[in-house]
């Protein structure tokens, strides 16, 4: 088991900063810490690209979550939380494929 006391005095990281510019909102500056030191095994852009991904994915489950009202999940053990994250992807796709059959209906 770690310890405070077993943690080094120091650990050396690498930062990487880059701009975010979205059309119509304000440019962002992003500054990255990491323990992948290593510039030639672990480029500067394949860490920015995983950092976009990651963000992307991130506001894509903010998104379900808040429209599924998936904030607060109320089941107390594992299984029943999986249980309960998996209802809520099977209604999302339920009223997805219904919009769509609206849609192609009218």
């Amino acid at each position: 088991m770690w310890t405070f006391q077993s943690y080094p005095d120091q650990l050396p990281v690498r930062i990487i900063q880059f701009k975010v510019q979205v059309k119509g909102f304000r440019t962002s500056k992003i500054t990255l810490m990491t323990t992948l030191l290593d510039p030639e095994l672990y480029p500067t852009q394949k860490i920015i690209d995983l950092f976009r991904k990651r963000w992307e994915i991130e506001t894509g489950f903010r998104y379900l979550k808040t429209t599924m009202k998936m904030e607060v999940l109320r089941c107390l053990s594992p299984e029943m939380i999986q249980k309960e994250i998996l209802m809520h992807f099977i209604a999302y796709n339920l009223i997805r494929k219904l919009m769509l059959h609206a849609a192609l209906d009218s």
